[in-house]
């Protein structure tokens, strides 16, 4: 199935890559970069020591089921037009796919999903652009699972923040300063599900090793919800209403073998809960909003060239379920991963992790709801 994706994917590149015209409006053939093809497939098992009833771990994403062998590869095309615009093409492959494109890891594992397809252009005056669909600025965990210092996604990645958007961005970058603000679609939208755009920017700071800063937000009208009137049964209103998101991440290597990732979110959506019965009147108000905030630090810890120790401690906070859909959930997360890089591209891992919450959000075998989890994965990468 790889064999065959990697021959589209290079088959339509070679169909798009452009060739100057006598006008000169694009570029010369020879500054052209060859697309170079890079990714992973990734083997992972894991097991919710509990052995839910329902199969499921909640709070999960792309480890949502439980006592699984899950498959996944990741394909990446990148290359340059000229010295000034790149472009990029991710795709996703196998059990990941469906969560990339919004859906869940419990569907079938023959899914094809477009993980990022953007043009990026840098010019000499430090202004640019970037559009197509591309990943969040928010957040620490990508998803790519081998550049995590963790084998899971935890309840930052997965509660507060978008996977990705398509739309485009202006760009600004002086020396270390990286400064970015556009329109796109919406919150994991490739279609946008009503009239307004969402406004996403960032601004960045990179000081090397020492530290490296992201301060970057999202703004607009995202939720939709058709109302149906109890009584008649006929549709009465459609509800769109503003989302707001704001995510400080920061990497520090200052201590030599020590990588430190820390990460802060907050974020809030209007008519996210009824609670006071007016949606069977025909419409939500802007009182019936939803909250949430978290905060997390990541460690990875470098023993030698062969050994990796990573490490997650996460609180995830959401009064009114806006996120988790179980209101007044204050959760926590726990998580060790020690690595072993065999050679240069085949990684082995091992993650213990424990969840808990004020709430009984999981199930054991018997369906018994329980405030906690624990559960254990292995996994195998191997890079290309």
């Amino acid at each position: 199935m790889i064999s065959k994706l990697r021959g589209s994917i290079l088959l339509t590149l070679g169909m798009l890559l452009p060739f100057v015209s006598q006008s000169g409006k694009l570029m010369a053939a020879d500054a052209a970069t060859a697309p170079t093809i890079s990714g992973y497939v990734d083997t992972q098992y894991g097991y919710n020591f509990a052995q839910p009833l329902s199969g499921q771990t909640f709070g999960r994403s792309y480890d949502l089921q439980d006592n699984t062998i899950s498959n996944t590869a990741h394909i990446a095309i990148g290359g340059s037009f000229n010295s000034n615009t790149t472009y990029d093409v991710e795709f996703d492959a196998g059990h990941d796919a469906n969560v990339t494109v919004g859906g869940d890891s419990t569907v079938g594992p023959s899914s094809v999903a477009l993980q990022e397809a953007y043009v990026n252009y840098a010019g000499a005056s430090h202004f640019g652009f970037k559009a197509g669909k591309f990943v969040t600025y928010e957040g620490i965990e990508v998803v790519e699972t081998n550049a995590n210092p963790n084998i899971s996604k935890g309840l930052l990645f997965n509660y507060a923040e978008p996977i990705s958007h398509v739309g485009g961005v202006l760009t600004f970058i002086a020396g270390p300063l990286d400064f970015a603000l556009g329109a796109v679609n919406g919150w994991d939208l490739p279609n946008d599900n009503n009239k307004d755009k969402m406004w996403v920017g960032k601004v960045g700071l990179n000081l090397g090793d020492k530290l490296a800063a992201t301060l970057s937000g999202y703004k607009g009208l995202e939720r939709v919800a058709t109302v149906v009137n109890a009584t008649s049964g006929n549709t009465v209103a459609t509800d769109n209403a503003m989302r707001e998101s704001v995510d400080l991440t920061i990497l520090t290597k200052i201590i030599p073998k020590l990588d430190i990732y820390l990460q802060a979110n907050t974020g809030t959506q209007e008519k996210a809960v009824d609670n006071d019965g007016e949606v069977f009147a025909g419409t939500r108000t802007n009182d019936d909003r939803g909250s949430w905030s978290g905060a997390g630090i990541q460690p990875v810890l470098h023993i030698g060239d062969k050994f990796t120790l990573g490490a997650r401690l996460e609180y995830f906070a959401d009064p009114q379920g806006a996120r988790t859909g179980v209101a007044d959930n204050d959760m926590t997360n726990f998580t060790l991963t020690p690595g072993f890089k065999i050679n240069d591209n085949l990684l082995v891992r091992a993650e213990y992790r424990y969840d808990t919450s004020n709430q009984k959000v999981w199930v054991d075998d018997k369906g018994v709801a329980k405030d906690n989890a624990t559960t254990g994965t292995v996994q195998f990468v191997v890079s290309f």
